[in-house]
């Protein structure tokens, strides 16, 4: 009976200890098999010149499918607003979409920069595939960052049964300079799919202010009178990573005998808990955390990390800085270059050409996966992700390359510029950046003459340097003498208040104003204004000759009132802090007053 007893024991044992084995192998096996498996599923996409093998290669790794959700994850809600963000399975949400017919056969899905958009495409495109044969959809998948991409669009017979997804709207050199337009075309040249995808940067999609707004949906209105068509989306964004997700996405990619780098990673994010974390940043952390645990700040200190840890491992040039020098005015020579290339790349002959005029070694050498540019499936080289061109082309920039100025920059551009500004001032600029982020920016730089009896040029000095550059030298004197007259203050520039105002002074005459819109009632009389407000205290603004003569010189035009609707009293007075700052300001374009060009003292990053 013992005998027996023990035998039923041990190969108990056995077994238990046969399973853990056949567990530790299946961790090792069936990710590989999962890769093999995955990468026949996309093989076509690489015969056919559609992604290159470092992308495909990337994006089949072990893959955290990401989470949506339909409202602007880096947007507070309003005071009334406490509602909790619902969170849901993108892939879930998309298979829903395709699956049944609805009125709406667009869908926007938005992402910050790194959070996977390409990934999600190539890995939805599997997924699909993995589908029962019923349920599977014919998904014509098109990266829209390539110079072929409307060829490709319109290269399938069978549009009426297929669904297209289009990746990267934000990457399509053709859209840097008319994003509505260009939506607009892409929309049109795929009119004849069953169901269109599109992804993109969150706030490279044109916003149309005239179209009535739907919670989870976009509308794209005509731009002209010409066209009548109006396009509705349904829109969804990727939701941020948490801290679930953060250490999901660790334990798949790190091997457990990593556990060390894992610590590493995981004690830098609890102690930054205001930095945003991505994918794509963690993806580098593998790498730029294995030897000492590192003090980073801020996104362009991660990004100034991964680009030296590349540049130290790159065997073929012992020269560094001046590899560092060649890369960041490649980024430069390839953004600058995309709408002529049609797309963000640089063919092998005109970089070794230029490698010959910058006066290094061919870069990259073949075969090196360190390097932080590849070869695509057409022989062309880009850059292993979008974000390190945009950072090194910020770098080239604040250097002082002229070719670099008066160029839309990119979202990611704008962070980046304007955190390196930030870091590089003693004032405290966040909230008046995080401000000015939201409009297009350009950048210039200006070179000033030190003077003698100083160490270089005053906020001032420099500030009325650039305003006596600029044709509209008097508006802008204009509007800062206005903004302080009480007068405007209140009313803003109006032709009734104007004309009253006229009467009042010149011939003594009072008038009465009713204003529905604000329930305000105004008594102008030849010395004060008397306004009284629905529910609040009355205002009394005393008035004179001088007051009326800086009012009236405001010319009877509309500029003025945009840019007090697009950027506000307090937008106004945050660029007042800005240009007060030192060593560079910004200024509103005065023609449209959607964007801002960023002024800076090159000098100051040499």
């Amino acid at each position: 009976m013992i005998l027996l007893f023990l035998k039923i024991l041990f190969a108990g044992i056995f077994l238990v200890s046969l399973w853990i084995c056949f567990k530790k192998v299946l961790v090792i096996v069936h990710p590989l098999w999962t890769k093999q498996q995955s990468l026949g599923i996309l093989k076509p996409l690489i015969n056919n010149n559609i992604y290159d093998a470092f992308t495909i290669n990337r994006s089949i790794k072990p893959y955290v499918p990401p989470k949506c959700q339909e409202s602007h994850p880096f947007k507070k809600p309003g005071r009334n607003h406490r509602t909790r963000i619902k969170k849901k399975d993108l892939i879930k949400e998309l298979d829903i979409f395709m699956d049944h017919d609805a009125t709406c056969r667009h869908m926007l899905i938005l992402a910050d920069s790194g959070m996977g958009k390409t990934c999600f495409a190539l890995n939805y495109f599997i997924h699909n595939f993995k589908r029962p044969k019923k349920e599977r959809h014919k998904i014509v998948l098109v990266p829209l960052g390539t110079k072929k991409a409307e060829t490709l669009i319109l290269k399938p017979s069978d549009k009426k049964n297929s669904v297209l997804f289009l990746d990267g709207f934000d990457e399509d050199a053709k859209a840097a300079g008319n994003r509505h337009t260009r939506l607009r075309q892409i929309i049109d040249l795929s009119r004849k799919y069953r169901k269109v995808v599109i992804t993109s940067g969150i706030n490279f999609i044109p916003k149309d202010k005239n179209m009535p707004m739907k919670t989870g949906y976009e509308r794209i209105g005509p731009e002209n009178i010409n066209e009548n068509h109006m396009y509705e989306f349904k829109k969804l964004y990727f939701s941020p990573f948490n801290q679930a997700d953060i250490k999901k996405y660790l334990n798949s990619h790190l091997p457990i005998w990593k556990i060390s780098i894992k610590k590493k990673i995981l004690s830098f994010i609890e102690n930054n808990p205001i930095m945003r974390i991505n994918p794509l940043l963690l993806s580098f952390f593998k790498d730029i955390f294995k030897k000492e645990d590192l003090r980073l700040e801020s996104i362009n200190e991660i990004y100034e990390k991964i680009i030296k840890s590349r540049i130290s491992k790159d065997r073929n040039c012992n020269d560094k800085p001046l590899l560092n020098s060649f890369i960041q005015r490649l980024a430069a020579d390839i953004y600058l270059g995309r709408e002529k290339m049609g797309e963000e790349s640089i063919e092998p002959e005109e970089l070794a050409q230029k490698a010959r005029d910058w006066g290094t070694i061919l870069y990259p050498p073949e075969n090196n996966k360190q390097s932080l540019i590849s070869r695509t499936q057409s022989g062309s080289f880009k850059f292993i992700h979008r974000s390190v061109m945009e950072y090194l082309f910020i770098k080239e920039l604040v250097s002082g390359n002229k070719s670099c100025y008066q160029t839309i920059l990119t979202d990611q551009m704008g962070k980046f510029l304007l955190e390196m500004l930030e870091n590089n001032n003693p004032i405290n600029l966040k909230m008046e950046f995080h401000w000015l982020s939201q409009f297009e920016l350009k950048a210039h730089g200006l070179s000033i003459k030190q003077s003698n009896d100083d160490n270089g040029p005053k906020p001032t000095d420099l500030f009325k340097t650039i305003l006596r550059q600029n044709h509209r030298f008097e508006f802008l004197n204009l509007l800062n003498s206005l903004m302080q007259n009480p007068i405007f203050f209140e009313f803003g520039w109006d032709p009734n208040l104007y004309k009253n105002l006229k009467k009042a002074i010149y011939q003594s005459k009072s008038s009465l104003m009713k204003l529905s819109k604000r329930k305000w009632t105004v008594m102008i009389d030849r010395n004060k204004i008397e306004i009284t407000k629905q529910y609040k205290k009355n205002k009394t603004i005393l008035i004179n000759e001088k007051d009326f003569k800086e009012y009236s010189k405001l010319p009877d035009s509309t500029h003025i009132l945009k840019l007090g609707a697009v950027i506000g009293l307090k937008g106004l007075i945050m660029l007042n802090n800005i240009n007060q700052s030192k060593n560079f300001t910004a200024l509103p374009n005065l023609e449209t007053f959607q964007g801002f060009t960023i002024y800076f003292w090159t000098k100051q990053f040499n």
